[in-house]
């Protein structure tokens, strides 16, 4: 959200792709190329690349973003990174996790949830070229509709425990902040 309603605000320390292979890291729905782990070691390891492409981002953050946004990226950072040691350091978290992604190794399912995260994409490229004043609202609105996409398609195609655990997952991750950024877009009624 940040980085798509001002573009230009990252400094030359790292360009936009490689800021994005950083994230690209994070995420098994939007990189086709991270397995869909099936045992504990997977998990480990698919925790492992998260952790260092959170890292990648997080020192990028410190070190060029300038202002109220490096703050606010900074918090960003820290609640994804607290995020990932609660989910991976803990064996029957990551047994939870494990459980509910199983579901995502089928591709009929996973492929229509990831759909979604390549939808939010494209429409946050589109979001950092509007006009300055629309920017915030598009990228919130593209933000609340990944995670109703994501969610009502893991409900139906997974199952309703599925969808209420990501739906917490991401909550725990990114509800604070979407409010805080997104405040005066809360919903995509708005």
């Amino acid at each position: 959200v940040i980085a798509a309603v001002l573009p230009g605000f990252w400094c030359a320390c790292k360009t936009i792709e490689e800021l994005d292979q950083c994230a690209y890291e994070i995420s098994f729905l939007a990189n086709r190329n991270i397995k869909v782990p099936t045992n504990d070691g997977e998990v480990v390891g698919m925790c492992d690349n998260a952790k260092k492409g959170l890292k990648c981002l997080a020192d990028h953050a410190r070190e060029c973003a300038k202002g109220a946004l490096k703050s606010i990226t900074i918090k960003v950072m820290n609640d994804l990174e607290n995020h990932l040691h609660s989910r991976c350091d803990n064996s029957a978290e990551r047994a939870e996790f494990l459980k509910h992604v199983g579901c995502f190794t089928d591709s009929s399912k996973a492929d229509p949830i990831r759909l979604c995260a390549d939808k939010h994409m494209v429409m946050m490229e589109k979001v950092s070229s509007y006009p300055k004043p629309l920017r915030l609202g598009g990228a919130c609105c593209s933000s609340h509709a990944l995670r109703e996409c994501a969610i009502n398609h893991i409900t139906n195609l997974c199952s309703g425990e599925s969808g209420d655990y990501f739906n917490d997952m991401i909550s725990d991750i990114a509800e604070e902040n979407i409010e805080l950024v997104c405040k005066e877009y809360s919903s995509l009624d708005k």
